[in-house]
């Protein structure tokens, strides 16, 4: 399955992100790049179960995009290289401080 740049971006984002935001801070973010929820639920529809979904939460009644499968997400974004660096950290260095164990 060939992804829109546009959701390997969004699902980046939503990852670093706790994996989970409110459906509203989504689009919002989201709108300018052309991110609608008829897209959002699209896309989601198109994954298939397990691996993002969108929710209302019981109290409140907020709806909530979550990431299901991190490896997934992380398999994707790994894919695509989009993989989201941790904070000060610089894309296409961050692995060289790791010292492996022996």
């Amino acid at each position: 399955m060939t992804l829109d740049p546009l959701f390997i971006r969004f699902i980046g984002w939503l990852k670093k992100h706790r994996s989970r935001q409110p459906l509203p801070k989504c689009l919002k973010k989201w709108r300018k790049d052309g991110l609608t929820e008829d897209k959002l639920e699209a896309f989601i529809e198109a994954l298939g179960n397990g691996h993002i979904w969108k929710y209302r939460k019981p109290s409140g009644g907020e709806e909530i995009v979550e990431i299901l499968d991190l490896d997934w997400a992380d398999s994707i974004l790994i894919e695509y290289e989009e993989e989201i660096p941790g904070h000060n950290v610089k894309r296409g260095h961050h692995c060289q401080h790791v010292k492996w164990k022996k």
